[in-house]
């Protein structure tokens, strides 16, 4: 009884944040209420569509198109009246959602679905020393993981695996990415050869979300047999197969000209900044006439870039096999199976973690005469590292490569590392002032002329965790830096200087007093520090011809 009561009192008292009132989260706040829980915060950015009511039980129908967030608030409040809950109808990358927001709570359970938001929380979390429960879902599998600084393995210890679904609407009407093709065809495998799953079939998805804010009813198709093609939606992929003798040229022609032709008729969801209409096959490109089928050899076959006529051959070749295979089974109730192999790993406490190791570091791996310095911020850092608003100093020189202050070194963005003098060893001190997340970059300049220290063909960078396997010491540094760029000697004074996380509390933002010339490359060089870590003088700002 004295347990009991202990918990209900611990329970009552905890001030307790949920991101996320999806599946999980729905199911979580209606735990917490129920089991004491009384004062809860709510995070979410989604409203509320159709297709979650199957499994998100405080939605019903009347609340389709409202916030999960406040939605969510006041269906559980059914379950304990006297419960304080706030709901932020907003996104938890937003800047007022820090480190301070995140350290007025006791604990923080996230059911997210995005990794660059599972990050980002993980790392506000560590910053603010707050016990993370971090859980998720696959299918019919689940799992929850406590993550406590310096205690456990924080959720970016061990590499993520790679997303395995994906919405049915985005593989059958508007694959934007190479994975989603693969997971089309996989899913093409299982419905001519393999274990049908009616949720997988190919067919254009005339049920895609996307449809619902058109108007207009079913598009009638244009470019082709009207009748046949309506008749072929109609009919799952296996049974139009079967019905035309899994014939491949057929095949061919529905798969990637017909149905393609039938998505373009769904002219709203081309109608998206960015997306690009698909291209139905010709009847030339079909046929393969005049084009030979790709080599034969392993390796030159695997990485060559093959025609539309020589994919059309090798489909024709591959459909004619499986066929045969499949006709050869010995009961109807057999069917082939795609291999596929998909290792679990053992989550464990990583030293070498680049996000809660005491001294988070990694290795990257890169030209520094063609990495520029916007690809830098967008795709290591933000794109690879998780990290939101970065900063980056060139280590013993005192340079802002990089400021998330916008406007401030947006000149520097198509210039190559090497412009700056950054070379093999260098030390880049990174910093997200959101997450107050800090991280040392050390470069390992690749050279395209030596075959065991260049990038992999099409790769413009690596990032190594273990430093050790570089050798790219901090003893070395010094000696391998190539020198800074001369400048043209004219400076310009800073306005004000805030101190911030970067490094051990350098100066990280400035201010310019008046516009730099556009053609001008923009250095912020942060001021020397005192012995009590005081600026000992204003930052300049140098302006580089």
């Amino acid at each position: 009884a004295g347990n009991a009561s202990l918990a209900r009192e611990v329970a009552s008292g905890s001030r307790v944040l949920v991101v996320g009132a999806g599946g999980i989260g729905c199911e979580l706040l209606k735990n917490l209420v129920v089991s004491g829980f009384r004062r809860i915060s709510i995070i979410d950015l989604d409203t509320i569509d159709v297709s979650n009511l199957n499994r998100q039980f405080l939605f019903r129908k009347e609340h389709v198109g409202q916030s999960k967030a406040l939605v969510a608030k006041q269906s559980v409040l059914k379950y304990g009246r006297d419960a304080d809950i706030t709901a932020y109808h907003d996104s938890v990358l937003e800047e007022k959602y820090g480190v301070d927001f995140f350290s007025g709570f006791d604990i923080v359970l996230i059911a997210l679905d995005n990794r660059a938001a599972r990050n980002h929380v993980n790392r506000l979390c560590l910053a603010a020393n707050v016990p993370l429960v971090e859980s998720g879902s696959a299918g019919y599998l689940g799992q929850v993981t406590v993550i406590r600084k310096g205690v456990t393995a924080c959720y970016e210890c061990k590499e993520q695996q790679k997303q395995k679904s994906y919405p049915a609407c985005t593989i059958r009407n508007t694959p934007s990415e190479p994975i989603h093709c693969v997971v089309w065809a996989k899913y093409l495998f299982s419905q001519l050869f393999g274990e049908a799953d009616p949720d997988q079939d190919v067919a254009p998805d005339t049920e895609d979300p996307e449809l619902s804010s058109s108007s207009s009813t079913t598009p009638a198709v244009a470019n082709g047999s009207q009748a046949n093609e309506q008749q072929s939606q109609k009919q799952t992929t296996r049974s139009w197969a079967e019905a035309t003798g899994y014939d491949p040229s057929r095949l061919l022609k529905k798969l990637f000209a017909d149905d393609i032709r039938y998505l373009l008729t769904m002219s709203v969801l081309w109608q998206r900044p960015g997306r690009r209409a698909p291209t139905p096959l010709t009847d030339e490109q079909l046929d393969g006439s005049g084009d030979a089928a790709p080599q034969s050899d392993g390796y030159q076959r695997d990485h060559a870039v093959w025609s539309a006529a020589q994919c059309c051959h090798v489909f024709r070749s591959a459909v004619d096999q499986l066929r045969r295979r499949y006709a050869e089974r010995s009961s109807a109730d057999d069917y082939l199976v795609f291999d596929k192999d998909d290792q679990a790993a053992m989550d464990f406490p990583n030293p070498k973690c680049y996000v809660c190791a005491p001294q988070p570091q990694v290795t990257l791996r890169c030209d520094p005469s063609i990495l520029t310095v916007g690809a830098l911020r967008d795709r290591v850092l933000k794109a690879e590292l998780a990290m939101v608003a970065p900063d980056v100093e060139i280590e013993g020189r005192g340079v802002i490569l990089v400021s998330s202050e916008a406007g401030e070194t947006e000149s520097n963005d198509p210039q190559p590392l090497a412009r700056f003098g950054i070379g093999n060893h260098a030390r880049l001190r990174c910093d997200d002032f959101l997450q107050r997340y800090n991280l040392l970059i050390i470069i390992a300049a690749a050279d395209p002329a030596d075959a065991e220290q260049r990038l992999p063909d099409g790769v413009d960078f690596q990032i190594v965790g273990d430093l050790q396997s570089v050798q790219a010491t901090a003893e070395a540094a010094p000696a391998a830096a190539a020198p800074p760029p001369a400048t043209s000697g004219r400076k310009r004074r800073s306005e004000a200087v805030e101190s911030g996380p970067l490094g051990s509390g350098e100066a990280k933002k400035a201010r310019l007093l008046d516009e730099a010339d556009d053609d001008d490359e923009l250095e912020i060089v942060a001021a020397p520090k005192s012995v009590d870590g005081a600026s000992s003088q204003e930052p300049d700002i140098v302006l580089l011809d």
